[in-house]
């Protein structure tokens, strides 16, 4: 990572050719900048080092259908600065995977409005927006699993704390306390921040697999709780461990990932069968940090889409099967956010500048509100109004 201060440079990457073979891909070429700005740390470590100095932010996005517009990644950055402590000293590796697919198949967007997103992007690091950050362009659409791959050859911290696009913080994440806590104790290898899939984890495992957790860790003032499979959502782990164990056990292909091929297809049969779970999860180390509440909030990207308010179709993609709508960024002013839950549904919900709803999406059946869509949608559309 670059030191802190100076212009934005342009320069070429060549990545790391030991860390290349785990791609299963030749080298396809990249370009980066960089961008410091010199703050001093806040939060410390048990070593005395601060966190933002053994930590990497890895932020991977890819073709959307909102592209060329930037409200994602703004959103993603906004939640960052809120809830993220020391955040602005903190490195940030952004990768944008490639848009050409070997499988010839279609994007999510045209290779012109993706394109424009990445000089977009080159422009706010220029500028300074995106903080301590470096942009890792590849050439060719590697999925998720080998983007990230590439990421890692670049990262010169002990920790990497990744992100996709589309997962935002919405409460408030410390993560010093964590990296001590693995400082601590070396079989915590993965600590996952809290999700609605971890909610009443333990009850859920129980009823669903007959299976008893092992019991949780209580460390640094975090409540550790073992978690039964490597989830992509944010986490955190150390380099080491993902070039050593993740990645060439998952022998990943194109278009793949870690929670596929690692989580579901090897680490689940396992647990799932062993006949000491809690001698078999050691061997995996993945926790999540138990705050008895959603931290991080899943605003699929595949499905979010950015329309002018005064385009003439914008009253034919409002209602039944529609998309999720985002305002442009030029559109400062821009009224409302609209939420279709699912494909197949009759409802939707629309959220107004003034942080009130508008209106609430009914059942059919029971013409009452379905509420579980109420906070986070609110919270993102907060931000983006800010």
């Amino acid at each position: 990572m670059p030191s802190s201060g100076g212009k934005s440079r342009g320069m070429s990457l060549e990545p790391n050719s030991s860390s290349w073979p785990l791609l299963g891909l030749p080298h396809t070429g990249c370009r980066a900048k960089y961008r410091g700005m010199g703050v001093g740390s806040k939060t410390t470590t048990s070593l005395g080092s601060s966190a933002s100095e053994l930590v990497t932010l890895v932020v991977t996005t890819s073709p959307i259908p909102s592209h060329p517009s930037l409200v994602l990644l703004r959103t993603l950055l906004n939640s960052f600065r809120k809830h993220l402590v020391d955040f602005e000293n903190y490195n940030l590796l952004l990768v944008c995977d490639g848009f050409s697919r070997s499988d010839g198949k279609d994007q999510l967007c045209s290779k012109e409005a993706y394109q424009q997103f990445l000089d977009s992007v080159q422009e706010l690091c220029a500028s300074g927006e995106l903080g301590n950050c470096q942009i890792l362009e590849l050439k060719s659409c590697h999925g998720y699993g080998l983007a990230l791959s590439a990421a890692l050859a670049e990262v010169v911290t002990e920790f990497v704390f990744v992100v996709q696009h589309d997962w935002l913080l919405v409460k408030d994440v410390d993560l010093g306390p964590v990296v001590n806590a693995m400082d601590l104790d070396a079989t915590i290898k993965y600590v996952g921040l809290q999700s609605l899939t971890t909610l009443d984890y333990a009850r859920r495992m129980q009823l669903r697999y007959n299976l008893q957790l092992p019991p949780d860790r209580h460390l640094c003032g975090l409540r550790l709780v073992p978690q039964l499979l490597w989830y992509d959502k944010p986490h955190l782990t150390r380099k080491k461990h993902y070039l050593e164990v993740v990645l060439p056990e998952a022998k990943m292909g194109v278009f793949q990932n870690p929670e596929r091929r690692y989580g579901v297809d090897q680490m689940w049969p396992k647990l799932l069968h062993a006949e000491n779970l809690e001698e078999e999860h050691l061997r995996h180390g993945t926790f999540f940090w138990d705050v008895g509440a959603e931290v991080v909030y899943h605003l699929s990207g595949r499905k979010l889409l950015a329309v002018d308010e005064d385009a003439e179709t914008e009253r034919s993609l409002v209602g039944p099967g529609s998309r999720t709508h985002v305002p442009r960024p030029q559109l400062e002013k821009a009224r409302r956010l609209v939420w279709c839950r699912n494909r197949h549904s009759d409802f939707y919900i629309r959220c107004c500048r003034q942080d009130h709803v508008h209106r609430w999406p009914c059942s059919s059946k029971s013409q009452r509100p379905v509420w579980p869509l109420q906070g986070p949608v609110l919270r993102v559309w907060r931000a983006r109004a800010q």
